[in-house]
């Protein structure tokens, strides 16, 4: 299945009916009326109350297991704390449980890694990201179970960047702790925004959105007449020309003058 909101359709001031707080509550996941609002009129911002783990997850995607999520967001001020995605969460207040990957504004990094029990497990490679608050980032978060282990890859790049080829971030949990869950947004001290939020269950890439380039003079887009897909030719690796094929459909963009 697929899954996406940008928050628009929801009322200002209030909480998605549709959507659960996770671990510690109350929490204040409200939808808000900002300025520089980019995918909709409007965000989900979270206000921390105290210095605990809090998630919140659309109750569409329940219990899921291989997933990509891919979240536009941004942290409110520079704290080391972290503010994130998680997939396969569960537990409850003071026992949390899932995969997750994390920004740190204040300590420039990038991370993903589990938590069980409400502690963080020890594998946790990370990538030296500068990110800066008020800012925001696409954050891209992959998880697929292979045999017996659980791999987590993670990518952060600011709006109106180039998405990297490359994962940044690979993770391996060598025993599968966790096998489902729900899936969500996750914040840790740290006040946020997200400006979008998407989910895959069927093992493809989630597409950016259209409102990743607009607003940006500068940006290349293709417009597949066939699928309705809108995407950058530049933000990833595909297996045919871009400038000329569509990369989900595989269908001609244009015509050659052997096409008639």
């Amino acid at each position: 299945m697929t899954y996406s909101r940008d928050f628009s359709t929801y009322a200002a001031g209030q909480s998605p009916s549709d959507w659960t707080c996770q671990w510690h509550t109350p929490t204040s996941w409200n939808v808000v009326w900002p300025r520089d609002a980019k995918c909709g009129r409007r965000e989900l911002q979270v206000d921390i109350p105290s210095t605990d783990l809090y998630a919140f997850s659309p109750d569409e995607v329940s219990d899921v297991e291989d997933v990509e999520l891919l979240v536009l967001l941004e942290v409110s001020a520079e704290e080391l704390r972290p503010f994130g995605l998680v997939a396969r969460g569960g537990g409850s207040a003071g026992s949390e449980e899932g995969y997750f990957v994390w920004v740190e504004t204040d300590g420039d990094t990038f991370l993903c890694g589990a938590m069980y029990s409400g502690m963080v497990l020890g594998y946790m490679p990370t990538y030296s990201f500068v990110s800066e608050p008020n800012t925001k980032y696409w954050v891209r978060f992959n998880i697929r179970t292979e045999e017996d282990d659980t791999r987590l890859r993670g990518k952060i790049w600011e709006l109106y960047n180039e998405e990297p080829w490359l994962w940044q971030l690979n993770c391996i949990d060598y025993d599968t702790t966790w096998e489902s869950g729900w899936v969500g947004v996750h914040a840790y001290t740290t006040d946020g925004n997200v400006d979008w939020f998407g989910v895959d269950t069927a093992g493809n890439t989630v597409d950016l959105p259209a409102c990743a380039t607009a607003g940006n003079p500068t940006a290349v887009v293709r417009f597949c007449p066939h699928c309705k897909l809108v995407y950058s030719p530049d933000s990833r690796i595909y297996t045919k020309d871009p400038n000329v094929y569509c990369p989900r459909c595989q269908k001609k963009l244009i015509k050659d003058k052997d096409d008639g």
